[in-house]
């Protein structure tokens, strides 16, 4: 009856008590982590930058072409502007109580219409949808860029580890291993 008890007692000493199998040696680890802006960076900066170097490059720089490099995203960003007949103007709107005035694109001076009002509406409306149109476009050469970059990395052997977000809305940070 003992000797049952005692059994899986030293099965149990033996197995904690074993001595590991030799581990396979093999190459050594290495890591390289990929930081992405996100899809807000800025323009002339780098979308993603490579730590240690990956392919004799840094980082990457996104060409954007030329309609994105003409108008600021951020221009859109700071709130409507005085136009009339979608022109802007730096013309002024004076109130008062005879009615509203607008001096137009050639120094003349009229009453303010609704018709003038849609317009400027309007515009103030186009102007806003390319600006989210061209924040659209940054992010989806942002992502292109990204996919690119870590297609490329598997290809050559890396594997993604681990990923966080980190700094500005969707930055992110991938580590890599290579065996």
């Amino acid at each position: 009856m003992l000797k049952s008890l005692l059994l899986p007692l030293f099965l149990l000493l033996a197995t904690l008590l074993a001595v590991p199998g030799c581990a396979q040696k093999g190459p050594p680890v290495v890591y390289m982590q990929i930081f992405f802006e996100g899809p807000n960076w800025l323009a002339g900066r780098e979308v993603l930058h490579y730590t240690p170097a990956f392919k004799g490059k840094t980082g990457e720089l996104v060409a954007e072409g030329a309609d994105t490099q003409e108008v600021s995203p951020m221009r859109f960003m700071q709130g409507p502007t005085r136009t009339t007949y979608g022109s802007s103007t730096s013309g002024t709107t004076v109130t008062t109580d005879k009615g509203t005035f607008v001096t137009d694109a050639d120094g003349k001076t009229h009453q303010q219409t609704e018709e003038d009002i849609r317009k400027e509406n309007q515009v103030e409306q186009d102007n806003m949808n390319r600006g989210l149109q061209l924040l659209e476009k940054r992010a989806r050469l942002a992502r292109e860029a990204l996919t690119k970059a870590l297609n490329e990395a598997a290809a050559d052997g890396w594997e993604v580890v681990q990923m966080t977000a980190t700094g500005t809305s969707g930055s992110l940070v991938y580590l890599l291993r290579k065996r």
